[in-house]
């Protein structure tokens, strides 16, 4: 990415981090209710599903995700956007809307990092 938005924070990091304090739950919980709702991190992370390093792995990319700027690359390169959000909404079982909350911070981001505007600024 090369316009003038790369280094502007993402629009997911804080509705994610909004989600998670409005649930009451913290990063690492995040990571683990994802883990406990079989979220395939092990083949992003190369450690064994589940397991102590795998959970470091995911709580600490969560906390990367919560900060990204918007040119940051999706840490889960393999797996849709939409996908990710399946498994969020599991684990954010009390918040009102929170697919179209992520959904909509996702296109936010992705139109902010496709903007030609900000290439002129």
């Amino acid at each position: 990415m090369d316009n003038g938005n790369a280094s502007r924070p993402s629009t997911l990091g804080p509705i994610l981090n909004d989600c998670l304090l409005r649930q009451n739950i913290t990063p690492h919980q995040f990571a683990r209710c994802l883990l406990d709702n079989n979220f395939p991190s092990s083949q992003y992370s190369n450690y064994s599903t589940g397991s102590t390093e795998d959970l470091a792995w995911l709580t600490n990319t969560i906390q990367d995700l919560l900060q990204a700027p918007l040119a940051a690359s999706w840490p889960f390169a393999s797996m849709e956007f939409n996908a990710f959000v399946d498994y969020a909404v599991r684990c954010l079982p009390n918040i009102f809307q929170v697919t179209w909350r992520l959904t909509v911070a996702e296109a936010l981001d992705t139109m902010m990092r496709n903007d030609p505007a900000a290439d002129a600024s």
